[in-house]
C-alpha cells in the first residue's frame, strides 16, 4: 500500500502582529516558511475574526463586521474575492503543497478556519486557561506558563476595526488573569523572584495596571530591595503620565510607610495582600 504524507501544516499567529507560516512535512522540525508576503489588510481582519469564532460564523455576520460599508447588492462580492486571493496566495507560497481550503464554507453560508490544516495560537492560549481546577499546581503552573509564552502581543495588532476592541480586552484580560494566577501560585511556593518576573510580564500587557505595580513592590520590600521597589514606583509615576494620572495614595503608601521614620517600625501586610484598615 501507498503512504499518504499529512497535510503540510499552517500556523496563524493573531496574538501579536497577524502572521501565516508553513512548515513543509518534509522537513519536520524546519524552519517555518511566511505564507504572509501576498496577504492584504481584509486577510488579516478576516483570520482574526473566524479565529476568534473558532466553531464558524454566519456569511452575513462576517460580511457585516468585515465590509460594513458595502452596498447591498455587492454584500459577498468582497469576502469571494479576498477568499479567492487567499486561496492563490497560499498554493503559491507552499508550492501547490497546500490546496486544501484554510477557510471551510458549510451549504447553510458558515464559515471556519480548517482545523485540519492549520494550527492557531489563539486555541492553544484558550486550549492552556481551559483547565479543570482540580489539576496539580505543576500541570497549572504548566498551562499559565504556556498561555503567557503564547500571548506575544495583544490580539490582531495593527488591526482598527471597531469590531476587534471588544474582543482584544477580552483577550488582554484573560492574559492578565493568567499571570495573575501563576504569581500568586509562584509566591506560594516561595519563589518570589520568579512571581515577581511574571508580574514584569503583566505589565507589559498592561503598563497603566496599578495594581500590578502595587503587588510587585510590596514584592520588592519582602525580598529587601526597597530600592527596587521606589523605581517601579518612579516607573509607574513616568507611565502614568501619558493618561494624565498619577498614582493613588494607596500605592504611595506602599513605600513612605517604610522610609518615614515614624512608620519604620509598622509591619507591612504580605504579598498580594491588603492594608489592613
Amino acid at each position: 500500500a501507498v503512504s499518504v504524507a499529512p497535510s503540510p501544516t499552517l500556523s496563524l499567529v493573531v496574538l501579536g502582529r497577524v502572521s501565516l507560516t508553513w512548515t513543509p512535512t518534509s522537513t519536520p522540525g524546519g524552519h517555518p516558511n511566511s505564507v504572509g508576503v501576498d496577504l492584504t489588510r481584509k486577510h488579516t481582519e478576516l483570520f482574526a475574526f473566524l479565529t476568534l469564532h473558532s466553531d464558524g460564523v454566519s456569511r452575513d455576520t462576517l460580511v457585516e463586521a468585515l465590509w460594513p460599508d458595502a452596498r447591498p447588492n455587492r454584500l459577498t462580492n468582497g469576502l469571494h474575492s479576498t477568499l479567492t486571493r487567499l486561496r492563490r496566495v497560499v498554493e503559491g507560497a507552499t508550492g501547490g503543497a497546500v490546496t486544501a481550503p484554510i477557510i471551510t464554507a458549510t451549504p447553510d453560508g458558515t464559515y471556519k478556519i480548517n482545523p485540519d490544516v492549520v494550527r492557531t495560537d489563539l486555541a492553544e492560549f484558550r486550549e492552556a486557561l481551559s483547565q479543570q481546577p482540580d489539576v496539580d499546581t505543576s500541570q497549572r503552573v504548566h498551562a499559565y506558563q504556556r498561555a503567557l509564552a503564547l500571548y506575544r502581543g495583544h490580539l490582531a495588532e495593527g488591526v482598527t476595526s471597531g469590531w476587534i476592541m471588544v474582543y482584544r480586552e477580552n483577550v488582554r484580560r484573560d492574559a492578565l488573569d493568567a499571570a495573575a494566577n501563576l504569581a500568586d501560585t509562584l509566591v506560594e511556593q516561595g519563589k518570589v523572584e520568579q512571581a515577581i518576573a511574571v508580574y514584569d510580564k503583566a505589565r507589559d500587557i498592561d503598563p497603566f495596571n496599578e495594581s500590578v505595580c502595587q503587588r510587585i513592590m510590596r514584592l520588592q520590600l519582602e525580598l529587601g530591595h526597597p530600592d527596587a521597589a521606589k523605581r517601579t514606583l518612579k516607573l509607574l509615576t513616568i507611565k502614568l503620565r501619558d493618561i494624565d494620572a498619577v498614582p493613588t495614595a494607596e500605592t504611595r503608601r506602599i513605600i513612605e510607610p517604610r522610609t518615614s521614620p515614624e512608620n519604620q517600625h509598622r509591619t507591612q501586610p504580605p504579598a498580594g495582600g491588603k492594608q489592613k484598615r
